[in-house]
């Protein structure tokens, strides 16, 4: 199901895909968050979380978890413009979402790049997230601190 979530003012691209009522545990089943890496690949921030929504119908699918794919903001189809701090709010707001689904217990949190380092940075941020899963993730922003110029003209 694709969806809008509100992000503050925002509101950002969603797809939410449902475990089969066969899969669903009757205690209710976990569900998952992806967030995508930072838009640098063919298409930029237009594709950046392209390939979510088939990777979280697979996850409901497969596994029979609920599974949440979205856009932070300035990506894809959602509001706003790119900022770490705003894709922070972002994975919160997207948290929020998954949990305020009915029959979801527990809420996991899992991000590719620097996706990865914002799903870190969430489950510091809130002690109801269950896990994190952070793939190809950043150890630093140094080289973006470093240059905050050309790290602007690229994220435009």
């Amino acid at each position: 199901m694709d969806l809008r979530i509100p992000s503050g003012p925002l509101r950002l691209d969603a797809h939410l895909a449902e475990p089969s009522a066969a899969q669903r545990p009757a205690a209710g089943s976990p569900a998952v968050v992806l967030c995508h890496g930072f838009p640098d690949a063919g298409g930029g921030a237009a594709n950046a979380a392209a390939t979510l929504p088939e990777l979280a119908d697979r996850i409901a699918a497969e596994l029979g978890w609920f599974a949440l794919a979205f856009a932070f903001r300035g990506a894809g189809e959602s509001d706003g413009q790119f900022g770490i701090e705003g894709w922070l709010e972002d994975a919160a707001a997207a948290v929020r979402c998954a949990r305020e689904q009915t029959a979801v217990q527990g809420v996991w949190i899992v991000g590719f790049g620097t996706g990865g380092a914002i799903a870190i940075c969430a489950a510091a941020r809130d002690p109801l997230i269950k896990g994190v899963a952070a793939l190809g993730t950043p150890a630093d922003f140094d080289d973006w601190a470093s240059q905050p110029r050309r790290l602007l003209e690229h994220a435009r």
